[in-house]
């Protein structure tokens, strides 16, 4: 069952509820809030103070970062990490199946959009709620030449102590390492490019791009927890914390809160930006569920 409420003015929230789960989506930023599953602890991470305000971005859950991510280097005034997250989606469709409830969302350009980006295009964004959740994003191309976006599906992982959490399937991988490194190199890698020894832990403010599609786990030993996280046609994975220092200069995250959480992310960013030609449509999805 797929139901709608303005929860708050101007914000529109779609709750999905069946067998397997429940979840909840808003349609301002095509955000996905959380995902419980059934008999289970939400999978998701929602700040208490977030911004429930339309121009402001909802901090926690599942924002969508389109069509840049991160600051746009070559306009700064430019809102970070897009448009698509403070922008109103338009619902596409809703449908219930006995393997579980789709919302699928849209997004095409406008004045507005046009004005910070201008190309012509039409966006989907489709919420899978069963056993797990699937959040898949699609980009066509409505215009007469090519474009190039980055992205990522900037997902905040529901953690009891980010002191006691692992992240598995990224050993031996590369990574930029983005904390203290300043501003992008002009050519060749844009930050210092290291490699992953082990299990990623949180030690402090953590800001890595890692060039891999690897399915990754997000482990907590202490309390038994395991989320895994999967993706198709993301080439990278970006893990965030930032760390107390920073993360108590955060307006819209509650006291104490950046322990509860770790982003482990899906994206196509930097080096890996695609390219749409006129008439095509880029696909790409994330997956995440419950490990045993």
């Amino acid at each position: 069952m797929i139901s709608f409420h303005e929860r708050f003015p101007g914000i529109t929230v779609a709750t999905v509820s069946n067998r397997y789960a429940t979840a909840e989506a808003s349609l301002y930023g095509a955000h996905v809030l959380s995902y419980r599953p059934e008999g289970g602890d939400d999978l998701l991470f929602m700040s208490s103070a977030s911004a429930f305000e339309p121009g402001k971005p909802i901090r926690g859950g599942i924002p969508l970062c389109f069509p840049w991510f991160g600051p746009r280097f070559d306009d700064p005034s430019m809102p970070q990490h897009g448009f698509a997250r403070t922008s109103q989606w338009k619902v596409v469709s809703c449908e219930d199946s006995p393997e579980g409830s789709t919302l699928v969302l849209g997004l095409s350009d406008d004045h507005e959009t046009r004005r910070m980006w201008p190309h012509s295009f039409a966006a989907a964004l489709s919420i899978g709620v069963g056993t797990s959740l699937t959040v898949s994003f699609s980009v066509t191309n409505t215009g007469d030449g090519a474009f190039t976006f980055t992205d990522a599906l900037h997902t905040y992982l529901n953690i009891p102590d980010i002191g006691s959490a692992r992240v598995l399937g990224l050993e031996g991988a590369d990574y930029f390492d983005r904390v203290g490194a300043g501003a992008p190199a002009a050519s060749g890698d844009p930050w210092p490019r290291k490699r992953q020894d082990g299990e990623l832990s949180f030690t402090g403010e953590t800001d890595r791009v890692y060039l891999t599609d690897a399915d990754r786990t997000l482990s907590d030993r202490k309390a038994g927890l395991k989320t895994i996280i999967k993706s198709d046609g993301f080439p990278d994975c970006v893990a965030w914390n930032p760390g107390e220092t920073k993360g108590r200069n955060i307006a819209d995250l509650g006291e104490g809160e950046w322990r509860r959480f770790a982003c482990v992310e899906t994206g196509a960013v930097f080096g890996h930006a695609i390219t749409v030609e006129p008439g095509a449509t880029a696909y790409q999805a994330m997956t995440i569920g419950k490990g045993r």
